[in-house]
Protein backbone atom coordinates (compact mmCIF):
# COMPACT_ATOMS: atom_id res chain seq x y z
CA UNK A 1 0.00 0.00 0.00
CA UNK A 2 1.52 3.31 -1.24
CA UNK A 3 1.49 6.53 1.24
CA UNK A 4 1.70 9.13 -1.41
CA UNK A 5 -0.94 10.94 -2.65
CA UNK A 6 -2.26 12.04 -6.04
CA UNK A 7 -0.93 15.29 -7.22
CA UNK A 8 -3.83 18.21 -6.72
CA UNK A 9 -4.78 19.22 -10.23
CA UNK A 10 -5.82 22.70 -10.62
CA UNK A 11 -8.41 22.90 -13.30
CA UNK A 12 -8.78 26.23 -15.46
CA UNK A 13 -11.39 28.14 -16.34
CA UNK A 14 -12.12 26.67 -19.82
CA UNK A 15 -11.82 23.07 -18.23
CA UNK A 16 -14.72 23.48 -15.84
CA UNK A 17 -16.91 24.95 -18.06
CA UNK A 18 -15.77 21.76 -20.30
CA UNK A 19 -16.91 19.87 -17.65
CA UNK A 20 -19.90 21.40 -16.45
CA UNK A 21 -21.28 21.60 -20.47
CA UNK A 22 -20.44 17.74 -20.72
CA UNK A 23 -21.87 16.87 -17.35
CA UNK A 24 -25.52 18.74 -18.05
CA UNK A 25 -25.04 16.76 -21.78
CA UNK A 26 -23.71 13.62 -20.56
CA UNK A 27 -24.67 13.09 -16.77
CA UNK A 28 -23.01 14.08 -13.75
CA UNK A 29 -21.42 10.60 -12.58
CA UNK A 30 -20.19 9.78 -15.99
CA UNK A 31 -18.51 12.93 -16.22
CA UNK A 32 -17.26 12.95 -13.26
CA UNK A 33 -15.42 9.61 -13.64
CA UNK A 34 -14.28 10.65 -17.21
CA UNK A 35 -12.68 13.25 -15.58
CA UNK A 36 -11.63 12.04 -12.38
CA UNK A 37 -13.37 14.46 -10.25
CA UNK A 38 -15.80 14.18 -7.23
CA UNK A 39 -19.30 15.18 -8.07
CA UNK A 40 -18.99 17.70 -4.65
CA UNK A 41 -16.90 19.64 -6.70
CA UNK A 42 -19.36 19.23 -10.06
CA UNK A 43 -21.85 20.73 -8.11
CA UNK A 44 -19.29 23.39 -6.42
CA UNK A 45 -18.47 24.47 -9.30
CA UNK A 46 -21.89 24.73 -10.79
CA UNK A 47 -23.08 26.51 -7.91
CA UNK A 48 -20.43 29.18 -8.42
CA UNK A 49 -21.00 29.41 -12.06
CA UNK A 50 -24.62 29.84 -11.41
CA UNK A 51 -24.07 32.65 -9.09
CA UNK A 52 -20.98 35.23 -10.85
CA UNK A 53 -20.59 33.07 -14.18
CA UNK A 54 -17.40 32.74 -15.50
CA UNK A 55 -15.53 34.59 -12.73
CA UNK A 56 -16.61 32.45 -10.45
CA UNK A 57 -14.80 29.29 -11.61
CA UNK A 58 -11.36 31.44 -10.76
CA UNK A 59 -9.17 28.85 -9.14
CA UNK A 60 -8.74 30.41 -5.52
CA UNK A 61 -12.06 31.89 -5.51
CA UNK A 62 -13.35 32.05 -2.15
CA UNK A 63 -16.85 32.13 -0.98
CA UNK A 64 -16.21 35.85 0.18
CA UNK A 65 -14.66 36.72 -3.08
CA UNK A 66 -17.85 35.87 -4.52
CA UNK A 67 -19.96 37.45 -1.77
CA UNK A 68 -17.72 40.86 -2.13
CA UNK A 69 -17.68 40.39 -5.83
CA UNK A 70 -22.23 40.02 -5.76
CA UNK A 71 -22.06 43.65 -3.66
CA UNK A 72 -20.15 45.15 -6.71
CA UNK A 73 -21.71 44.01 -9.93
CA UNK A 74 -25.07 42.92 -8.25
CA UNK A 75 -26.12 44.13 -4.97
CA UNK A 76 -29.64 43.16 -5.36
CA UNK A 77 -28.72 39.11 -5.82
CA UNK A 78 -27.72 39.76 -2.21
CA UNK A 79 -31.32 41.08 -1.24
CA UNK A 80 -32.64 37.56 -2.65
CA UNK A 81 -31.26 35.90 -0.15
Amino acid sequence: MSTEREPKVHRTKEEKLLILREGSANGVAATCRKFGIYEASYYQWKNKFQEMGDAGLQHGMTKAQRVLSLMVFCPRCLLRN
